[in-house]
């Protein structure tokens, strides 16, 4: 698999200005620098099922994108594949979980190029004060969080 030419890690500070991207209908200048070009762009996005990732997939498909979408939950994935292929844009769908280093390189390892990725798979658990916390939810988060980005 070729590497990605443009790489978005998802934090705090990159959610905040995707949010107010969207917000103002505006995008990232790379799509500027698309317009006119016949090429079709490979995304490939993680943590698709839902909320920014779920945004981001739509989007791209509407900027023209090829859309690989990742996540967890099969019937969300299918639903987002049919929303952006009603609206004319395609989408192929992967559903994994990033905390397995297995099933990221079983399921990545075959796709022949990637242009735009968005690393967008993360959660947050537990509520509780620090020395309450539970060890495994600390586990989860640094498994998705982290290792996922990583994979």
């Amino acid at each position: 698999m070729e590497q990605p030419g443009f790489f978005v890690p998802i934090n705090i500070v990159t959610t905040l200005i995707i949010r107010e991207v969207f917000r103002n209908r505006s995008f990232f200048p790379i799509f500027a620098a698309n317009k006119g070009f016949d090429m079709k762009k490979e995304a490939l996005i993680t943590g698709a099922t839902s909320g920014i990732g779920r945004a981001t997939a739509l989007r791209l498909a509407k900027e023209g994108y090829a859309v690989t979408a990742t996540g967890r939950r099969a019937e969300r994935l299918a639903a987002l594949k049919t929303e952006i292929e009603a609206a004319g844009g395609r989408c192929t769908t992967l559903v994994f979980d990033v905390r397995s280093e297995e099933e990221v390189c079983r399921n990545l390892e075959p796709l022949e190029r990637v242009d735009l990725l968005v690393n967008n798979a993360g959660l947050a658990a537990g509520l509780e004060h620090i020395d309450q916390g539970d060890t495994r939810d600390w586990d989860a988060m640094i498994d998705t969080n982290v290792k996922g980005l990583l994979y």
